[in-house]
């Protein structure tokens, strides 16, 4: 099977590929073998960018036969918006989840405990601390948290 696109297709893809590779492997210092099988298809999508007209995009490092998006990528795509949208968007309710989760925790409440109850009986428990946390957060951002 082949798939067939349009140069403005395969620069949108460009765009993906970032946004898969920085999900992947952005905070990562060590070489993480679950994503091996992904980079081989990014290399090969990576390998077409001469022939839609963006080697200005992919260099390719001969010496190791690869290929990657230049260093300013970043600053020519506006890929990076949507990746920091999402990490605020993503921010505070993993903030608020872990928060519910350490009081509940604190107050003796064990993972077993939890992973037994029913979804109702769950939000009736934390939903209280997470209202807690969201007001204060929704009122004051990060002013009043301390370590």
């Amino acid at each position: 099977m082949k798939i067939f696109i349009t140069k403005n297709e395969y620069r949108d893809l460009l765009d993906l590929l970032y946004i898969a590779d920085w999900v992947l492997s952005g905070t990562k210092i060590e070489k993480d073998d679950r994503v091996t099988k992904y980079k081989s298809i990014f290399q090969r999508i990576y390998s077409y960018a001469k022939d839609f007209g963006f080697e200005d995009l992919v260099e390719t490092d001969k010496i190791r036969d690869e290929y990657f998006q230049d260093n300013d990528f970043q600053r020519r795509s506006s890929v990076h918006e949507l990746i920091d949208e999402y990490d605020i968007d993503s921010f505070w309710p993993e903030l608020i989840n872990q928060l519910v989760d350490r009081d509940l925790f604190l107050q003796g409440i064990d993972v077993k405990f939890l992973r037994e109850m029913t979804i109702e009986e769950r939000i009736e428990l934390e939903e209280p601390i997470r209202d807690k946390y969201e007001t204060e957060f929704e009122k004051n951002g990060l002013l009043n948290l301390k370590i």
